[in-house]
């Protein structure tokens, strides 16, 4: 459901689109575990990489996911593979470059998600979505779970889980 609210700035009235929570969600959010060092701009994860996208499926066995959301790359879409082919469910691509209108997707439509994203993005994500300021992760990060709950009364909260093995 969305809102439109009407601010006045310097004069200026202006029509902001605020979109609210239906429901309770459970939002999930992962950058994609280790990937290799290929000189190409889609490499895919490393062994090590293998290993954490199975240990992201073995901590989401008892959630009930309803969807899943990765970018199109190959790292992202081997992260979120165990996890989807765990839950049965198919994994919907969104563009890195439209991070505001994933998260208002997300609001839109409230289910227990699961989002595989990259240090850049993930972050931002989180942060449109509860209104916080999380830095963007670091290159060597890749353990970062973040857990957003969305509640239909408007409270937000965040917790951050990690994925072993911890990276320093």
């Amino acid at each position: 459901m969305k809102f439109l609210t009407q601010i006045c700035v310097g004069g200026l009235f202006a029509v902001i689109s605020m979109t609210a929570v239906t429901a309770d969600a459970t939002i999930y959010l992962m950058r994609h575990a280790e990937k290799q060092i290929d000189g190409t701009q889609d490499p895919s994860l490393t062994g090590p990489g293998h290993i954490r996208a199975a240990a992201l499926a073995a901590r989401l066995q008892t959630v009930k996911l309803e969807q899943i959301y990765s970018t199109n790359f190959k790292r992202t879409l081997e992260t979120a593979a165990p996890t989807a082919t765990a839950h049965k469910l198919a994994v919907t691509p969104y563009s890195p470059n439209a991070l505001a209108d994933l998260a208002a997707t997300l609001k839109e439509t409230p289910k227990t998600t699961l989002v595989v994203g990259h240090s850049n993005t993930t972050p931002v994500v989180v942060n449109f979505l509860a209104g916080t300021n999380y830095p963007l992760l670091e290159d060597h990060q890749y353990d970062h779970l973040y857990i957003v709950t969305l509640k239909e009364n408007g409270e937000v909260s965040v917790k951050i889980d990690y994925i072993k093995p911890r990276t320093p």
